[in-house]
């Protein structure tokens, strides 16, 4: 299960949201770490992460092709990434924008703006843009293109996910 966010919500630089709703933050742990150490939650075996890895001739744990296809799947099923990436903003990758994916998202936006105005201790945290990569996109156009769609934090707290700013940019590597 995710975090209690009444109690336990930290302000991080990368999450995972399932589709659940649930908030996991990963505390200086990059997102394989976390997805290969918590294989149940996402309902993959240690095998099928072995063997996919092993079909792109990469090291476990490495962020190359085999990432980029257990992750893609994982998405595919519903969990939301998360990265912050500093000045460039934070990179929130999905399938879909859904009713229930923007109910996910909002919660997080919500608990995160909460906790950097109830801790001064925190590092600041630029909320200004927020970066939506559509990675049902990339299975349905050919030219394996992604659409991006930005926002400010702002907008996702209060639901203004419909109104998101949109350009497409060539595939990269999740």
């Amino acid at each position: 299960m995710g975090i209690d966010l009444a109690d336990n919500f930290k302000l991080t630089d990368a999450y995972w949201l399932s589709p659940n709703s649930d908030i996991y933050p990963l505390h200086y742990k990059r997102h394989i770490d976390f997805f290969t150490n918590n294989t149940a939650l996402f309902n993959v075996t240690k095998e099928e992460i072995e063997e996919v890895y092993k079909k792109y001739n990469e090291r476990l744990g490495l962020e190359g092709k085999a990432r980029e296809e257990l992750f893609f799947e994982t998405i595919k099923n519903g969990w939301i990434r998360i990265r912050n990436y500093g000045n460039k903003g934070w990179s929130v990758q999905l399938w879909e924008m859904t009713k229930h994916s923007k109910e996910i998202i909002e919660k997080w936006a919500t608990n995160a703006l909460n906790y950097k105005k109830n801790d001064s201790r925190t590092k600041v945290y630029e909320f200004d843009k927020i970066i939506f990569s559509f990675l049902k996109n990339i299975n349905e156009n050919k030219e394996n293109r992604m659409c991006i769609l930005e926002s400010s934090f702002d907008d996702v707290v209060r639901g203004n996910l419909d109104n998101l700013k949109g350009e497409e940019t060539d595939n990269e590597a999740i």
